[in-house]
């Protein structure tokens, strides 16, 4: 607890020193799992992604910590535009994903790393699908997977010459901004 005290009050080297501390009392594989997934945001905070791939590559714990992990070492790569093995990550993620929102931030991830990659098929597939399952929650995460969603495929569909559909999914992306009163979002 007190690492990530640390760590959000911006003091990454204090956090690091708890983290090592709950590191040698974490008692069974799951406890060391959350620790290391914390090391792994500390040694963001400290601008050294190498390490936070370390970190979160070898968190060793049940499926649904493991996938987590996984996530985030893909969200890691995405940012270092490695999308071949952040696409990787997230698949595997997806493989211990039960909630509905971490199920569709997953699909948003694969569909947005195949779209950099250049599987437009793979990508219309996952935003599809984000597309079809928001209506199983509400709320602003919801409303933000919605956007990504919709953008995606707005993008997918101009690449495609669709350009009456590609209208159609930047205008439902543009109700999610303003649901949101997400302003940044209205004007890209």
């Amino acid at each position: 607890m007190m690492a990530l005290n640390e760590l959000l009050m911006e003091r990454p080297e204090e956090a690091g020193a708890y983290a090592d501390q709950a590191m040698e009392a974490a008692g069974d594989p799951d406890r060391r799992a959350y620790v290391r997934m914390l090391k792994g945001c500390i040694a963001l905070r400290k601008g050294d992604p190498e390490s936070a791939v370390g970190y979160l590559d070898n968190c060793k714990a049940n499926d649904r910590l493991r996938a987590r992990a996984s996530f985030y070492a893909g969200i890691v790569r995405y940012e270092k535009k490695d999308f071949l093995d952040a696409l990787r990550h997230f698949q595997s993620a997806g493989t211990g994903a039960n909630d509905v929102l971490d199920v569709l931030a997953v699909r948003c991830n694969v569909g947005a790393c195949a779209v950099n990659l250049g599987d437009i098929a793979l990508g219309e597939k996952e935003f599809q699908e984000v597309n079809r399952s928001t209506w199983k929650k509400s709320g602003a995460r919801e409303l933000h997977r919605k956007l990504l969603a919709n953008s995606y495929m707005g993008i997918i569909s101009r690449a495609q010459g669709n350009y009456p559909e590609a209208e159609n999914y930047y205008k439902e992306a543009l109700k999610s901004c303003i649901k949101l009163n997400d302003a940044v979002g209205i004007a890209n």
